[in-house]
């Protein structure tokens, strides 16, 4: 169930709002940081969302348009990785 949560999450950290980016960050990051939950629960819901990504991409020939919401979620693992 946790996983479900946290995949709704990185899904919403695509806003056009900083504001909304950096909060939807920090939760991911305590998230990542809980004794309970994880990184290795956190890692795997941005990497399920980034394949969805990838298999669109590839499905539809729309790199342009799914570009920024890639690099959001690669920048989401960075901040995991530090």
């Amino acid at each position: 169930m946790m996983g479900s949560f946290i995949g709704i999450i990185v899904q919403n950290t695509v806003n056009a709002n900083i504001r909304i980016q950096v909060s939807s960050d920090k939760v991911i990051v305590f998230f990542a940081k809980h004794s309970n939950i994880g990184p290795f629960v956190v890692a795997k819901e941005i990497i399920k969302n980034i394949e969805k990504i990838n298999s669109s991409i590839i499905n539809s020939q729309v790199f342009t348009v799914k570009k920024p919401t890639l690099l959001r979620f690669y920048g989401i693992l960075q901040l995991l990785l530090q």
